[in-house]
Formats: C-alpha cells, structure tokens, sequence
C-alpha cells in the first residue's frame, strides 16, 4: 500500500507539474506576443525606410531643378521667352497661322448667317419677368 509520504510526494509532484505547465503556457504566450510585436516593428522600419528612400530622391530631383533654375542657361531661356531679349546678332521672326480657304470660308458663313438673323431689340428686366409669371413667354 501507499504510505503517507509517497501520497505527499505524488501530491507534491502533480502540482509540481501543473504550476510547471502554467509557467510554460505563460511563458510561450510572452514568447508568442514579443515576437508578434518584433515583426510589427521589423515592418514599420522597413516601411520607414522607404519612405526615407522616397524623400531622399524627391530631395535629389529638388536639387537638380534648383541647379537647372540658377544655370545661366535657364536664365538665358526666361529673359529670351518672356522678355523678348535675344543676342546679337540674332533676329526674331513672328509666325502668324496660315488660314487655309476651307477655314475662311466657314468664317465668311457664319458671319453670313448672323446678318441675316432678325434683330431684336432686347426686351426690358421687369418685361421678362412679368412674361413669365403670367405665362407669356415668347
């Protein structure tokens, strides 16, 4: 038979065994959620780093813009386009559209069409408004 102290070790050692478990459970769960929380960060670095990667060329094409903006030759192009300027020796030309007989023909139409129109004289504001509450709009 069982004496009492093999009852109490075999006691013991089922509680033992237990507090042992819950230990584990508690530990792996930590485990599981520092891990989980490692990922969370290792993702938000590396989507931070491409947003600095995003930063570092927008910075890069700023800069090759400003260089461009403050070049003699952009300089040059600005005071020849919106200034009129130009070299010596250089002469400006104005080239003014070719109107083709199709186009001016059209043109001569409509305004053909708009000579023949009925002139009407334009009909007073409190005229037309007290056409149209009485129902007689024209």
């Amino acid at each position: 038979m069982f004496n009492l102290k093999n009852k109490k070790t075999l006691i013991f050692l089922k509680i033992f065994l237990l507090a042992a478990l819950v230990a584990m459970a508690m530990i792996t769960q930590s485990l599981f959620r520092e891990t989980y929380k490692k990922n969370q960060i290792l993702e938000e670095i590396e989507k931070l780093e491409k947003q600095a990667q995003e930063i570092d060329r927008e910075n890069l094409e700023i800069q090759e813009r400003l260089v461009y903006l403050e070049s003699e030759e952009y300089k040059k192009k600005e005071a020849k386009d919106k200034l009129g300027l130009r070299n010596l020796g250089e002469f400006v030309v104005f080239v003014k559209p070719r109107v083709s007989r199709e186009d001016n023909s059209a043109d001569r139409e409509i305004a053909a069409a708009k000579s023949t129109a009925p002139d009407k004289s334009p009909v007073p504001n409190p005229v037309k408004w007290w056409q149209y509450f009485f129902n007689q709009v024209e």
